[in-house]
C-alpha cells in the first residue's frame, strides 16, 4: 500500500480527491462541516472515509 500526505488549499484538495477514480480511501482530521462535505462527495464514488 501507499500513503500520501497532501497539504494545501483544502477546498481544492478535497474536490480533487473526491473526483479522482484512483483514490480509494480518504482519512481526514478537521471540522465537522468539512467532514460532512467529504462524506457526501465520497458517497457518489463509493470511497471509504
Amino acid at each position: 500500500g501507499v500513503v500520501n500526505v497532501v497539504m494545501g488549499n483544502a477546498p481544492d484538495i478535497g474536490d480533487a480527491l473526491i473526483a479522482s477514480p484512483q483514490v480509494r480511501k480518504i482519512t481526514f482530521t478537521g471540522s465537522t462541516a468539512v467532514g460532512k462535505k467529504l462524506m457526501a462527495g465520497s458517497a457518489e464514488t463509493v470511497k471509504k472515509v
